[in-house]
């Protein structure tokens, strides 16, 4: 986790019922995510002193290995800025049922620009299914990669995929979708400082997290249209993250963001699709 301290404790609460340990790792946050994680129960790790600490595989072999270290032999790989549904409470057989070098997929529900709605229509944010649980072999690691990693390493094993309703991951990147954007953006600069990607493919890349703006009306409209709301028994009472108060300039991808154009000049970036932000707009006057 890194600057987590929006989503964490929905994270936390919702994997208590049915973890012997909740173990986080964290990434040299500057918010109170790490106190809020060993607040509500968590043992918290941090990644100073990772050899290729930019990698998102090393952060979670790392995490990984202290699994291991643990004694784990089942584990639920989740982010931050997700939740295990509670029906899980009434399904825990699926971690029974499961065997060495198995696997468990589960619909990954994108909420969409509320706590309660998930993304429900033809997009390539609904109907994602991804594996999240494993039965650890010993020895299996994640593959070098910097962004967008799998969340368990278990490339080629037996693959089992549950239904929404028995259990399901909700997804709160897209809840606040002003945080969101604020995200994208960053993602956008980084690969525009670190590889060699030119602007227009980098675009292109991330061109999916963008919509057109709809005067409010409308915008109502879409949403109803095109998000389902989560049924009550997948939160039960875990307590929701607070997305009235966010603080686009507090946002600590709006710190990088900043840092960047002051080390390699705002021209750099000019081509990239992230002046929609007003935040970021206004750091060219």
């Amino acid at each position: 986790m890194k600057n987590e301290e929006y989503f964490i404790e929905s994270c936390i609460s919702s994997l208590k019922s049915v973890s012997d340990e909740i173990i986080c790792l964290d990434d040299k946050s500057v918010d109170n995510s790490k106190i809020i994680a060993e607040q509500n129960g968590a043992k918290v790790y941090s990644s100073e002193g990772l050899i290729n600490n930019h990698y998102e595989s090393s952060r979670r072999n790392l995490l990984l290995e202290i699994g291991r270290q643990h004694k784990g032999t089942h584990f639920i790989n989740i982010d931050a800025d997700e939740m295990i549904s509670q029906t899980i409470i009434d399904n825990f057989e699926i971690f029974e049922k499961l065997k060495k070098n198995e696997k468990i997929s589960l619909q990954w529900l994108a909420l969409w620009k509320s706590n309660y709605r998930y993304k429900n229509d033809r997009s390539v944010w609904s109907n994602n299914f991804k594996d999240f649980i494993f039965y650890d072999d010993k020895k299996t690691l994640f593959k070098d990669q910097e962004f967008h990693i799998p969340r368990t390493p278990t490339h080629n094993w037996k693959n089992i995929r549950y239904t929404k309703d028995t259990c399901s991951i909700l997804h709160f990147q897209f809840s606040n979708w002003e945080q969101f954007q604020m995200k994208q953006c960053w993602y956008r600069c980084m690969e525009m400082t670190n590889s060699n990607i030119s602007a227009d493919k980098i675009n292109m890349k991330y061109s999916i997290t963008l919509e057109k703006t709809l005067n409010p009306v409308f915008e109502k409209i879409r949403i109803l249209k095109n998000t389902k709301k989560i049924k009550e028994d997948y939160v039960n009472d875990i307590k929701m993250p607070d997305n009235e108060n966010y603080n686009p300039i507090e946002d600590w991808r709006f710190q990088d963001i900043k840092i960047l154009f002051s080390n390699y000049g705002h021209e750099k970036y000019l081509n990239l699709d992230i002046w929609h932000v007003k935040e970021i707009k206004e750091l060219l006057n």
